[in-house]
């Protein structure tokens, strides 16, 4: 552990920005996403919601079987379709978040390796890249928003070298020839 002049522990350097992720070598753009058991764990009663849209399919199916199942949707209306299809896959797109942030124990956001007993931050055993609690708490947060600003930052610009500091205040200004 590092110490400063007076001989006192700093802490440790924190990194919970997706700038401060190196992944490691195997693991470039691979992140943890939680399995079907971890989904199944977290829908609970949601699944309900999911039994408009299988019947919906249902309906689909037999229509091309006897065609005067189509004249359904029209008493249903396109926009009651629309909205049995649209609930379930918002349901699985938040499942994912739900299922990540129901993980307590601390965890590779990469490769998902339960980091219990190890030192607050380092490298991961299994995969090799960085980790630390701000990481892992911000990438149980939101993963998706995580992994997005994790690839939007390869595309930032290069950080511009500094103009070394000069002596503006001793240099002439020189008046233009238009009085500004």
């Amino acid at each position: 552990m590092a110490k400063d002049l007076l001989g006192k522990a700093l802490p440790p350097d924190t990194h919970g920005s997706p700038v401060d992720v190196t992944p490691g070598p195997a693991a470039d753009d691979l992140w943890w996403q939680p399995g079907w058991r971890d989904v199944i764990r977290s829908v609970g009663w949601h699944w309900v919601l999911v039994l408009p849209a299988a019947g919906v399919v249902a309906l689909c199916v037999m229509g091309f079987f006897r065609p005067h199942y189509f004249a359904m949707f029209w008493w249903l209306g396109f926009k009651g379709l629309i909205w049995a299809l649209a609930i379930p896959v918002m349901l699985l797109a938040d499942v994912a978040r739900r299922a990540t942030g129901a993980r307590k124990e601390p965890f590779c956001i990469h490769c998902g390796y339960t980091l219990t007993g190890l030192p607050v931050q380092g490298l991961c055993p299994e995969c090799g890249s960085v980790y630390s609690p701000t990481m892992i708490d911000e990438y149980r947060r939101d993963p998706k928003w995580f992994i997005h600003r994790y690839k939007a930052q390869k595309n930032l610009p290069k950080q511009d070298v500094p103009l070394p500091p000069g002596n503006f205040a001793g240099s002439k200004k020189r008046r233009s020839r238009d009085g500004t």
